[in-house]
């Protein structure tokens, strides 16, 4: 009996799998399905600011491997430097070092420095969006993730003085 205990979290998974298969989450296209794939980042990739600034393509694809084909996954914009060292907007020049960009020196922000860690656009976008609008919660440890990964590589621990949510719009709220 305990050997058949041991085998039935193999046979439920390869049911749910023949029977819903898993589609990847930006354009839809049935996923090939891996035993091995990878299950969030090793916990020593964390501890080096230098390796998070400068693989957040691998970081991308290797948390978001269970959810997206290759073709959407090597979509992925990273936010790389030069960007402005207060708003964190890439800027279209790909030389030079970070500095205020031009609507942070006109209008100074209320808040010290804000970091992404992709640009908001394409499959990142599409990723966002099937979180908070289309309800794939599966989706909140990876995007957690990444946003560890952020906080990681560009604060201290004393870098920062609060962490605030965007204001939900009251019908989200109220749902």
């Amino acid at each position: 009996m305990l050997a058949a205990e041991a085998w039935l979290p193999q046979i439920y998974k390869a049911v749910k799998e023949a029977l819903f298969p898993p589609k990847c989450l930006a354009c839809g296209l049935f996923l090939r399905v891996s035993a091995n794939r990878p299950d969030g980042l090793p916990e020593q990739f964390f501890k080096h600011k230098t390796y998070l600034r400068q693989n957040k393509n691998a970081i991308f694809k290797q948390v978001l491997a269970p959810f997206l084909c290759s073709t959407c996954a090597d979509g992925f914009l990273p936010v790389e430097s030069p960007i402005c060292s207060q708003c964190g907007v890439m800027f279209k020049s790909r030389t030079g070092e970070d500095h205020r960009c031009g609507a942070c020196l006109d209008s100074p922000k209320r808040y010290g420095r804000a970091r992404s860690f992709g640009v908001h656009a394409q499959v990142l976008m599409a990723v966002i969006h099937r979180f908070k609008y289309k309800r794939k919660i599966q989706l909140a440890r990876p995007l957690g993730t990444l946003l560890l990964a952020t906080l990681l590589a560009y604060w201290d621990d004393n870098g920062f003085d609060l962490v605030v949510p965007v204001p939900l719009h009251p019908k989200r709220f109220r749902e």
